[in-house]
């Protein structure tokens, strides 16, 4: 009898569980090797989204790692995101960006460009992980170096 009334449990709770509801709550990291970008999101279980997004660059000229960060906003439909980053500057445009969930991953489909960017649901250790090996590049270059054919 118990054991009935455990698997009826089991299944009341497997079917109260709605598949299309999944939670975008999470860290996000996805790129190649001129940008890094990392998205935060927070899902507020409403349909709401909010958080941050961080894209890093390197700077070969300055030898440094430059990052700019923006707050996003937006909304989520299934599997479909909408999002806004929110300018830093007066005057600037936001920038609107569409993804689409698949597993652990958000897909980004750049308009400017037609470039796909893959995201992957990671930890702050992971990202911090290839921030670094991101970072690395900039001292397995010759960048800064004297350019020897155009010097007079």
């Amino acid at each position: 009898m118990k054991r009935k009334m455990f698997m009826l449990a089991v299944c009341a709770l497997v079917a109260s569980c709605d598949g299309a509801s999944s939670s975008y709550t999470g860290s996000y990291v996805g790129g190649d090797n001129s940008a890094l970008i990392q998205l935060e999101l927070v899902d507020s279980g409403e349909g709401q989204l909010n958080g941050t997004i961080a894209v890093s660059q390197l700077d070969f000229e300055g030898g440094k790692l430059e990052t700019t960060v923006k707050s996003v906003t937006g909304a989520k439909d299934g599997d479909q995101l909408s999002l806004l980053a929110h300018s830093n500057s007066f005057g600037a445009r936001n920038s609107p960006l569409s993804m689409q969930a698949q597993g652990n991953s958000l897909i980004w489909k750049v308009p400017m460009n037609g470039m796909t960017i893959e995201l992957v649901k990671a930890d702050q250790a992971a990202y911090r992980e290839r921030l670094i090996a991101f970072e690395n590049q900039l001292h397995g270059t010759d960048a800064g170096m004297i350019d020897w054919d155009n010097v007079d």
